[in-house]
């Protein structure tokens, strides 16, 4: 996992936990549980681009990394929110567990590696 991933990963789990946390103990209408997630959301979504400034990635990857960090994290957030929410909220296990699955892809997601500068895609550029 490249360490500017953490990032990303970080803010949707820190976040999805507490938001997710406040919503079930308040025991807020959907709504208002949207309210909440909709600009935490954000704010991951914003942590998944600020994540590639500055990186060793090629300029023309560096979109295409920021928009696959700021997707996953926020899925990711969404994820660990409504499982919070379907968990301790309404005590639906099954939904939570179906989350979790869902969050873990998510992390996997973000684990993903970009290449290098100068470094060539594909099974026969490979460098040693």
């Amino acid at each position: 996992m490249p360490e500017r991933a953490v990032i990303p990963l970080v803010f949707a789990v820190s976040l999805g936990f507490l938001a997710g946390l406040a919503a079930a103990v308040f025991e807020m209408a959907p709504g208002q549980a949207a309210s909440l997630g909709v600009p935490a959301g954000a704010l991951v979504a914003i942590a998944g681009v600020a994540s590639v400034i500055a990186a060793p990635i090629p300029p023309r990857e560096r979109v295409r990394i920021a928009a696959l960090r700021a997707l996953a994290g926020a899925c990711l957030f969404a994820a660990i929110f409504l499982g919070m929410i379907a968990f301790l909220k309404s005590g639906h296990i099954f939904a939570a567990i179906i989350w979790a699955i869902v969050a873990g892809i998510c992390c996997a997601a973000l684990a993903v590696k970009p290449r290098e500068a100068g470094e060539q895609g594909g099974p026969a550029h490979t460098h040693r």
